[in-house]
């Protein structure tokens, strides 16, 4: 049987709710991926790529650079997007997302 991954289920979006020896993974993950990238290695490694892991992005404001920036990551790692836009769903019209 899989042992769960130690991030599944949390956020990495508050860096305070991570132990400061997740936050050191987490860093030496990222030099390592940066390094990978520079040397034009294989990412595989670095890659989700699970047909089962979808991203859904949330926006009630507009924020052009953090919805691509997200889409961009997910599709990195092999995953469907799904997006919610505030301003063309029926929230706008008060009607709740639930």
């Amino acid at each position: 049987m899989a042992s769960k991954h130690p991030f599944k289920g949390r956020t990495a979006s508050v860096v305070n709710s991570l132990s400061r020896e997740e936050q050191w993974y987490l860093y030496q993950k990222t030099r390592a991926l940066k390094e990978a990238i520079k040397d034009g290695q294989d990412l595989k490694a670095f890659r989700l790529a699970s047909p089962e892991v979808a991203v859904y992005t949330i926006f009630m404001e507009d924020s052009t650079r953090t919805k691509e920036s997200f889409r961009n990551a997910a599709e990195f790692h092999g995953l469907k997007v799904n997006v919610f836009d505030a301003k063309t769903s029926s929230f706008q019209k008060n009607e709740t997302i639930t």
